[in-house]
């Protein structure tokens, strides 16, 4: 994105059989879904206000920590292309 963060993204799709499979074919309903996934890592500051942050850098304390944010969708096979514009 334009503040230079990198994402990993993917995306799946998946077919589920309500009934029993015979040599691969579903004998019950089957209902195909599109899953997507985002990964992305920022580093966050633990200081809960701006005048504690600046007090701490004065000392020369820091306190950050990296958080790793993951975003998981899922939709009908159908909806599949609004979802995956949304994640955008």
């Amino acid at each position: 994105d334009g503040s230079g963060r990198r994402y990993v993204t993917y995306s799946y799709e998946s077919e589920r059989c309500t009934g029993e499979v015979y040599q691969g074919e579903c004998m019950g309903t089957s209902t195909r879904r599109v899953s997507y996934a985002a990964l992305t890592m920022s580093s966050l500051s633990q200081f809960r206000t701006n005048t504690e942050r600046e007090r701490m850098a004065e000392q020369g304390r820091v306190r950050e920590v990296n958080v790793l944010w993951l975003l998981t969708a899922s939709a009908p096979e159908g909806m599949s292309g609004d979802v995956r514009k949304s994640l955008k």
